[in-house]
C-alpha cells in the first residue's frame, strides 16, 4: 500500500489522474465483457440480443424502456400535477445597509436580517414607513 502522505501536491494530482483512468479503463473492460456474456447467454437461447433488450429495456418489464419509460407514473399511481409557480410576494422588511434587498417575511431570513436580530435590532424597525 502507498503512503499518500508523503507525496507532494503534483504527486498526488498526478496520481489521480492515473487511477481515475485505470478506474475507465476497467469500468470499460467490465462492460466489454458483461455484453459479451449477454450475447452469449442469448444465442444458447436462440435470442438476439439487441433486439431482446430493446423490447424489455433495462428495467426488466416489457415494453419498456430507459427513454420510453422516463416520467411515467407506476402502475396503480396517479401522476402528481405540475407545481404552480406561485407569484412572488412584495417586501415587507427592508435592508437598512441596502435599500435593493427586500424580504417578504415569509419563508427563510435572509443573512442580514439574521445579523440585523442578532445586533439588537427589532424586526418592526426594518419595516419601510409609508
Amino acid at each position: 500500500m502507498m503512503d499518500l502522505k508523503n507525496l507532494s501536491l503534483p504527486e498526488l494530482k498526478k496520481l489521480s489522474v492515473a487511477v481515475q483512468k485505470e478506474l475507465d479503463r476497467r469500468t470499460l473492460q467490465s462492460k466489454k465483457a458483461l455484453i459479451k456474456q449477454v450475447q452469449q447467454m442469448a444465442a444458447e437461447h436462440g435470442l438476439d440480443a439487441d433486439e431482446m433488450l430493446a423490447e424489455v429495456g433495462s428495467s426488466g418489464r416489457e415494453g419498456s424502456s430507459v427513454k420510453s419509460g422516463a416520467g411515467k407514473a407506476a402502475p396503480g399511481r396517479k401522476k402528481k400535477a405540475p407545481a404552480v409557480k406561485k407569484e412572488k410576494l412584495p417586501p415587507v422588511y427592508w435592508n437598512p445597509v441596502n435599500a435593493q434587498e427586500g424580504w417578504s417575511g415569509r419563508g427563510r431570513k435572509p443573512s442580514w436580517v439574521i445579523t440585523f436580530l442578532e445586533n439588537g435590532g427589532d424586526l418592526e424597525s426594518l419595516k419601510k414607513r409609508q
